[in-house]
Formats: C-alpha cells, sequence, structure tokens
C-alpha cells in the first residue's frame, strides 16, 4: 500500500502522520504480510487525525477490480453482514438480531445519527490509463508496485518492488501491541 498526502508525497516507508490518499498495490501479499490491508489505515484515518469528522474523504486509487473488491470486503469487515447475507446464511433469528443490532448501534454517524455509507468514505480513483487523479495528486502506474506521485509542487518515484522488511508507516504504540500485552 502507498500512503499519500498532497502537501507531502511519501510511501509505505516514511514516518507520516496523517494522508489523504491510499494506492491499492499489484502485490497483495509478500512474505506472509497483506499489503492491501485497508482496516489500519482507515481506523488511523477516522479516530487518529480524524478525518471523517473533519469532512474529509480518502482517495483511494487502483484499478478498478481492486477498488471494486477492497470496496466489498471493507462493507463486509466494517458494516457486518446484512439481512440477506444472513438470511442466505440460514442464520438464526436471535443471533440475526443481535449481530444486525450490534452492527447498527457501533456502525459510525453522521450528525443526524444516520450510519454513515461506506462510499462516504472515499473518493474511489481508478486507473485510467495508468494514471489516475486523486484531488491534487496524480498517480502513475508505471509498472509492477511501481508509480510515480505528483503534486503541484514535485514529483516522487515509488519503486515498492525492494526486498526488505515492511515496515508500519505510523508509530505503533508498545500499549497497542499484543506482544507486550500483560495478561
Amino acid at each position: 500500500m502507498l500512503y499519500c498526502s498532497v502537501n507531502h508525497p511519501k510511501s509505505l516507508t516514511s514516518d507520516i502522520d496523517s494522508f489523504d490518499t491510499l494506492v491499492l498495490t499489484d502485490v497483495k501479499e509478500k512474505d506472509g504480510s497483506l499489503l492491501n490491508n485497508l482496516e489500519f489505515p482507515i481506523y488511523f484515518f477516522l479516530f487518529v487525525i480524524n478525518g471523517l469528522a473533519q469532512g474529509k474523504r480518502l482517495n483511494l486509487v487502483g484499478e478498478q477490480s481492486d477498488i471494486s473488491q477492497v470496496m466489498r470486503l471493507l462493507r463486509f469487515t466494517l458494516f457486518g453482514p446484512t439481512q440477506k447475507e444472513l438470511d442466505t446464511w440460514g442464520t438464526d433469528a436471535a443471533l440475526k438480531k443481535e449481530w444486525l443490532g450490534v452492527s447498527e448501534a457501533i456502525a459510525l454517524k453522521d450528525k443526524n445519527q444516520e450510519t454513515i455509507p461506506l462510499e462516504d468514505f472515499f473518493n474511489l480513483c481508478p486507473f485510467e490509463d495508468s494514471e489516475a487523479k486523486a484531488g491534487k495528486l496524480t498517480v502513475r502506474h508505471l509498472g509492477t508496485d511501481n508509480y510515480q506521485v505528483e503534486n503541484s509542487a514535485k514529483n516522487v518515484n515509488v519503486n515498492l518492488n525492494q526486498d526488505h522488511q515492511v515496515q508500519p508507516c505510523y508509530e505503533v504504540q508498545s500499549t497497542m501491541s499484543p506482544a507486550t500485552s500483560s495478561n
């Protein structure tokens, strides 16, 4: 995953404190690590930098098929199964009621207490002829996991094909790490 800010195009290997654009990479997994796992960057955007509360949306850049797959997965992981899905799965009525109730109770709400639809979290920016516009950023897909990110001031080439350990691009507090939890 490539994280970018309109003011500072940066990559997965940089320390960042804010971002407004996520680029879905070609390679989805490396050495057992999922590289297009959006839940943590979305939580960071929603709850650490309060992007949605400030009226911002994340730009989601990628191939149309990848964007579609990610949106389906996020709808399921962030909002839970729908009534229709639970019916199709033959879910027990009491369990179905409980799951739907919890999903509704914990869903992010707008000022009118209406659930904010997943589509309102994002500006979807699919590549067209290997180029995507994401607000003031232009992202060019140069090759497998190779991108050029450009704003009005500069451009940065990002090649994610390097063979090195993937580190989180934002600080992980030791109190948030399962390895340091005390049981």
